[in-house]
Parts: C-alpha cells; structure tokens; sequence
C-alpha cells in the first residue's frame, strides 16, 4: 500500500507539473504568435519603404536624365549660334595688310544698278 499511495503521489505531482506547465505555454505560445505578428508587419513596412524609395530614385534619374538631355541640346544649340556668328563676324570685318596698303585690287562698287 506505501508503495501505491507514493506512485499515486509522484503520479499526481507529474500531471500537477504538466498542468503548470501547460499553463505557462499558452501565454508564452500567444506573445510569439503576436511577436511573429509584428515582425511581419514590420516587413511589410519595409518593403513599402523600399519600394517607394526605389520609386522616388527612378523618378529623380529620369527627371534628370531629361534635364541634361534638354541642357545638352540647348548647349549645341547655342555652339552652333557661336559659329554662325563668327562665319558672319568674319564676312563683314575688312582686313588690310600689315604696311596698310592695298595694291593691285581691283574696285567693285558696293551697288551695281
């Protein structure tokens, strides 16, 4: 009889300590379920963030991309203003010679009628 009443006694402190045990699981199963929770959130947070970077960057480098084209063109432009002017500067200057005299040229009229 000892011998039963003691197996019945570490019986009941066995099933006595699973129940304690089962017990402290539950709050502790909830709190990683809720953790597991957050952490997604929080990666989902970031992959927003990350593609609303990404997105702001792609449309900074084509804004500029465009800007640079439309300046690289406008100095073209300008480049071959430059040289037309100088064409231009060029036809309309009079050059004499060094002594300042002009010899054996024959005179056109500005005009002719």
């Amino acid at each position: 009889m000892a011998m039963r009443s003691q197996l019945m006694e570490s019986s009941a402190v066995l099933r006595v300590g699973a129940i304690d045990a089962m017990e402290a699981k539950q709050p502790a199963e909830a709190d990683l379920a809720e953790q597991i929770g957050q952490a997604d959130d929080a990666a989902a947070a970031l992959a927003v963030a990350t593609s609303e970077g990404e997105k702001a960057i792609k449309t900074f480098i084509a804004e500029n991309v465009e800007k640079q084209t439309e300046a690289e063109r406008k100095i073209d432009e300008q480049e071959q203003q430059l040289i037309r002017a100088q064409k231009k500067l060029d036809a309309m200057t009079i050059k004499s010679p060094s002594t300042g005299r002009c010899r054996h040229l024959p005179l056109r009229p500005l005009a002719r009628l």
